[in-house]
């Protein structure tokens, strides 16, 4: 697993933080953009899409929470925590070498499987709706983008 609380973007940002916060280190937001209540929001109920360059959050007033990472050539966003960091140029073998069972069990199906290859890792050591997606590239093994995914609640 990679434990949600102790990752950060860019090695200062909270996967959850205040907009101020988040805005005096990377500067005004792209966009804001309204959200739904989507499969995968962090809390229930309305939010924003808050976008900075290839980093998405989701945003509850004042509180920005991490919800993807693209990792483009332009990039230099990376998520980090004591052990792990995933930049633009992580690789399938990389995140196989740090988490091998993962990498060896936690596979998913479905399109374009040719493509790419999705891989989940718990966020949490304890069960939990929480995990992240890494996609890689499968011809270059390059990694394309992580999700944080929240399992939608049944009502």
């Amino acid at each position: 697993y990679m434990n949600w609380d102790s990752v950060k973007l860019n090695g200062t940002i909270p996967m959850i933080s205040s907009f101020k916060s988040v805005t005096n280190k990377l500067g005004k937001p792209d966009s804001i953009k309204p959200g739904d209540e989507t499969n995968g929001s962090f809390y229930p109920g309305k939010f924003k899409f808050c976008y900075y360059k290839n980093v998405l959050f989701e945003k509850y007033n004042d509180t920005l929470v991490f919800r993807s990472i693209e990792f483009k050539k332009s990039s230099d966003f990376y998520l980090i925590n004591d052990k792990y960091k995933f930049y633009k140029t992580s690789t399938a073998n990389d995140f196989k070498r740090l988490f091998p069972s993962s990498y060896e069990n936690n596979e998913l199906s479905g399109t374009s499987m040719d493509k790419y290859q999705w891989i989940s890792l718990a966020a949490f050591t304890k069960q939990s709706d929480n995990e992240w997606y890494f996609l890689f590239d499968r011809n270059s093994g390059k990694i394309l983008s992580i999700e944080h995914y929240v399992a939608q609640k049944e009502k």
